[in-house]
């Protein structure tokens, strides 16, 4: 084996970092269930032709073969390619991937190896699919499968061909360029492919780098002589060659170390520890208290800052009066929600929770995490003795880490989540009452206690529909938050000279609003049109310093910057007063230019990166509209994209349209209730206005309430379809009140009242804002029954 550069990539591979571009070589030493090694090109078209019965085809090449089966044999295809690509046992010394230090693994290849390997329980590092939870890179290695996958549903595209991708990258060329910026950022080894596929070439091109100088390559050539030729061609293109079997690098990165000089003389921490520093830093809490955070006056918490450590740390921030009950049910309890509205102080509890001496234990402190990243904290933590507490803020964004972790049983589990968020998930995680504590309401000690840290005698002028944020911005300024707000979008909106800064700031509430941050990889892409230099981000971050947040923040990492709007808060409040052409113009530029693999926790972000709410405020014409949700239904189409689309274009009076797309919903998922809901309520609010036909219209109203029902009983989101079939209930009886079915208008209101006071009364908590709507509907009813 020779590798040319081998001081530097050696280098590369224990400190700095770097990519793996994986061919069909690379499974060289996998197998499948028959014990057979998975099937190259040549010998897939060969296995094809005779599994189908497809002699007469032998012409077409595998793409076109491909193609042929998967009109006429979608399932009998997918079912074929599973069996024989699906890796059942793979060379031990495959895992000593897990000595050298991936950034990003980029494969061709369809079989399930790479998620084999790294599923392994004596493996350190953690492997995100970038096509379910975006990029996180900062966490571990990204995971791109470039040409589908067998893990995928087999309603997803399987590509076999360089031409095949060659289309996919014309078809998307945000994901041509996410890919391309990945391979500038790090040297980049490339395995297993012949690089036969001009794209790959076209990736390593300095114009497709917008600037960035291409870092080191190097390419796996075997050692036999025919290949000769080869190593010379990838040379004269400025690649390092390794001439090498794949086994034999396998066994070269299981022996390579650090020289002597290199290690050092310190103590070496345990396994253990090593593991928890290398994974979860940032989290456990004993680190943070180790750490020296960069710290901030007081003022920037006061004036709309989300908590940061130092603030924290410093005791600067009063405990509210809710404090030590909080304390003594998590001392009770192994499972506690801090639930309340926006900007209610939940953030800060929590954090000011994780770091109480009280709570003895192992702590870690959590604003996002994955299952993938609870699998390995689990693994790490299961069999070491003594109490351990988990912080999980933004329980939404988290769910499916906190299912797995509440059901080891391992762990005290303390959450926080808006109400209105945990309204909408009861369905997936419910909470007992007596685990659930709201900490919406302020005493008037915690109000005065804030006044004494701002230096106000008093506040007499305490509106309780303030949150804490908007009510400490309020003491310390003496105006609102919302004041604030206007005015820097006004200064911005009316000089020409500050529209880039003005486009800036609405494209960091808009991803500050779907919840995640944004990393320098994500906002070079999104100015990739316009050759924009990472200096030049620098400068407008610099320019809106009192906006953006680029530190301590728990995304931040060594490789790259990552930054994000003040608070959530600050995000919903700007959010409503910017003007709609800014939006839109930000939203289609956004979904132009950065493709889902590079958005960190692309899995949090399509939550609320394309709901109705945001593109009513932003498209008011709605062919822009159509051509955004067309836009993203390109990129995922699930009957969540379809349903904000009908609830865009119903809002919109688009009534028909609005129709086929929820219908489309329904199809892919007859049996979400959510869209189920959706579905029943397009169909009511369709129909309610007609006038003609009045019979067959009662009809199909009818059936909507039968539907709303189901959800009613079948849905643990009660309320959510209460509220949807009392206020349905009222537009029924006021259709009908006056049309030859009077009789029966009334009908449905009885039992729309009593799901109400079922609501209210019941046990199961209820967000103020589902609350209020409740109490609408009561007091409506009851009009109507006295009238009646």
């Amino acid at each position: 084996m020779t590798i040319e550069k081998e001081h530097v990539f050696k280098r590369h591979l224990l400190e700095n970092g770097i990519n793996l571009f994986l061919g069909a070589g690379f499974s060289y030493d996998a197998y499948n269930k028959e014990e057979e090694r998975l099937p190259l090109g040549n010998e897939l078209k060969d296995q094809l032709i005779k599994h189908f019965g497809l002699d007469d085809f032998r012409s077409f090449n595998l793409s076109q073969l491909s193609n042929l089966i998967k009109r006429n044999q979608r399932g009998d295809f997918h079912r074929f390619l599973y069996e024989k690509y699906r890796v059942s046992s793979f060379s031990e010394s495959y895992k000593s991937l897990d000595k050298i230090r991936i950034k990003n693994i980029f494969t061709l290849n369809i079989d399930d190896l790479v998620e084999k390997i790294y599923s392994q329980q004596d493996m350190n590092n953690i492997l995100y699919d970038v096509s379910i939870s975006g990029s996180i890179d900062n966490q571990g290695i990204d995971f791109h499968k470039l040409h589908g996958s067998i893990t995928y549903p087999n309603d997803k595209e399987l590509l076999f061909t360089p031409e095949e991708l060659s289309i996919l990258f014309t078809k998307e060329p945000a994901l041509f360029h996410s890919v391309a910026l990945k391979i500038a950022s790090k040297p980049t080894l490339f395995w297993g492919t012949q690089m036969e596929d001009a794209n790959v070439l076209a990736l390593l091109a300095k114009e497709t780098t917008r600037g960035f100088e291409p870092q080191e390559k190097w390419i796996v050539i075997t050692p036999d002589s025919k290949n000769d030729a080869n190593a010379m061609y990838f040379q004269s293109m400025n690649f390092n060659i390794i001439r090498a079997y794949t086994k034999d690098l396998l066994n070269y990165f299981n022996e390579i170390t650090l020289s002597s000089d290199e290690i050092s003389d310190k103590i070496q921490p345990s396994r253990t520890s090593k593991l928890i520093d290398q994974h979860f830093h940032s989290n456990y809490t004993t680190l943070i208290l180790k750490k020296k955070h960069p710290v901030r006056p007081i003022s920037s918490f006061f004036t709309g800052d989300d908590p940061v450590w130092s603030d924290v740390i410093s005791g600067n921030i009063i405990k509210l009066s809710i404090y030590n009950d909080c304390l003594s049910r998590a001392h009770k309890n192994n499972l506690l929600l801090i639930t309340g509205g926006i900007g209610t102080g939940k953030s800060t509890l929590l954090m000011q929770l994780s770091i109480d001496n009280e709570l003895e234990g192992m702590k870690f402190y959590f604003n996002s995490i994955t299952k993938v990243k609870a699998l390995k904290l689990n693994s790490i933590l299961k069999e070491l003795p003594g109490p351990k507490y988990l912080f999980i803020d933004n329980l939404s964004n988290n769910l499916d880490a906190f299912k797995y972790l509440y059901e080891t049983e391992n762990y005290t589990i303390i959450c926080a989540d808006r109400d209105i968020n945990y309204d909408m998930i009861k369905h997936i995680v419910k909470f007992q009452n007596e685990n659930i504590l709201d900490i919406t309401e302020l005493t008037n000690k915690d109000i005065q206690g804030i006044c004494d840290i701002a230096h106000n005698t008093t506040f007499r002028n305490y509106n309780t529909k303030m949150s804490l944020f908007e009510l400490t911005y309020y003491i310390w300024e003496g105006k609102k938050l919302s004041d604030k707000i206007i005015d820097l979008i006004q200064t911005l909106s009316n000089n020409q000279e500050y529209h880039h800064l003005l486009e800036f700031f609405t494209l960091m509430t808009y991803i500050r609003y779907s919840g995640i941050s944004a990393s320098m990889d994500m906002l070079l892409l999104y100015y990739s049109d316009d050759n924009l230099h990472y200096s030049k981000i620098y400068e407008y971050v610099n320019s809106l310093k009192s906006m953006i947040d680029d530190t301590d923040h728990y995304t931040i990492n060594k490789e790259q910057d990552f930054f994000t709007l003040r608070s959530k808060l600050f995000a919903e409040l700007s959010l409503k007063q910017l003007p709609a052409e800014i939006i839109a113009s930000v939203l289609m530029k956004f979904i132009n230019n950065v493709h889902r693999d590079i958005i960190v926790r692309y899995d949090v972000f399509k939550r609320r990166g394309y709901d109705a709410d945001i593109a009513v405020k932003a498209f008011i014409d709605v062919k822009d509209g159509i051509d955004f949700y067309e836009k993203v239904l390109k990129m995922d189409q699930s009957e969540y994209r379809y349903q904000q689309y009908a609830l865009y274009l119903f809002r919109k009076h688009y009534y028909e349209f609005a129709w086929e797309q929820i219908e489309m919903a329904h199809s892919i998922n007859p049996y979400n209730l959510a869209v189920l809901n959706t579905h029943a309520y397009i169909l009511f609010q369709n129909n309610i206005r007609i006038d003609e036909n009045i019979e067959l219209v009662k009809k199909t109203l009818d059936d909507t309430f039968e539907i709303i029902d189901k959800c009613i009983n079948k849905d643990l989101r009660k309320t959510f379809h209460v509220i949807t079939f009392s206020e349905n209930a009222i537009q029924y009886y006021n259709k009908f009140i006056d049309s030859p079915y009077s009789e029966e208008a009334p009908k449905y209101l009885h039992k729309a009242y009593k799901y109400i006071i079922s609501e209210i009364e019941g046990n199961d908590f209820i967000s103020r804002t589902n609350k209020r709507k409740l109490h609408k509907s009561k007091k409506e009813i009851e009009a109507i029954n006295m009238r009646i």
